[in-house]
């Protein structure tokens, strides 16, 4: 197993999310005053604005909520896309300005925080990668004559306690039960450690037999982590 440190998963693409954001909404707002100055009516322009932004905060809460399983980060996401819109058509109707656009870089970097914190930049000493654990899972536990043949682990989401998976079982073939009762297989699949955790629970908003899966190695019990998840251990007894 490659125990070496290695980059964050996605490098530093995560970390310019907020700044990618931040730069859409400037672009879109110079958009909509030249789309005033061009219509002369800056009441339609922001009720076009205005349904639009409505559009996209739903299909963006959409996809936060099926993406993102930390409850912070989710009501920090809802809240940056309602002052997005409350923004976006106010600028509209008032007109862009530096100032308009140091009130949006202040609230969304404010509300952007608990993102960065998850997703440090650099090198990380880890005995296990996030790429390393849906390696193992792939070669013991979804090979043809693993425990749970044809599974797999996607949409890795980190947390401060460990590493959250979506697991992926076969239809009609496999479920939480029978996950939950090859617990003991699957930790050996994983190559985890005595003192890591494995948390199996019903998935909240994927379809059945999807299930989630998480991987806790910094304890919330031995260490100040804030945890949102159940408290379903798989650890086997000691002794």
């Amino acid at each position: 197993m490659d125990t070496r440190s290695e980059p964050v998963a996605g490098g530093l693409r995560p970390q310019l999310v907020p700044h990618a954001a931040v730069g859409a909404l400037v672009v879109a707002a110079g958009a909509a005053r030249i789309a005033v100055h061009v219509t002369g009516d800056e009441q339609q322009v922001a009720v076009w604005v205005a349904g639009a932004a409505f559009v996209i905060a739903v299909v963006a809460a959409t996809k936060v909520r099926g993406r993102v399983f930390d409850r912070r980060a989710r009501r920090r996401a809802y809240t940056f896309a309602a002052v997005a819109g409350v923004w976006l058509v106010s600028v509209t109707v008032a007109g862009l300005s530096l100032g308009a656009v140091g009130i949006l870089m202040a609230f969304g970097y404010a509300l952007s925080t608990h993102w960065w914190r998850s997703r440090p930049v650099g090198l990380i000493q880890q005995k296990t990668s996030r790429s390393e654990y849906q390696r193992l899972w792939s070669e013991n536990v979804g090979r043809p004559d693993g425990a749970l043949p044809g599974s797999s682990l996607r949409d890795p989401q980190p947390i401060k306690a460990g590493i959250r998976y979506t697991l992926r079982l076969r239809p009609g073939k496999q479920d939480l039960g029978m996950t939950i009762a090859a617990a003991k297989k699957l930790r050996g699949g994983l190559r985890l450690q005595a003192d890591q955790e494995l948390l199996i629970e019903a998935h909240p908003t994927e379809r059945e037999p999807d299930v989630l899966l998480t991987i806790v190695t910094r304890s919330p019990i031995r260490s100040s982590v804030d945890w949102l998840g159940r408290r379903r251990s798989t650890r086997p007894p000691v002794g």
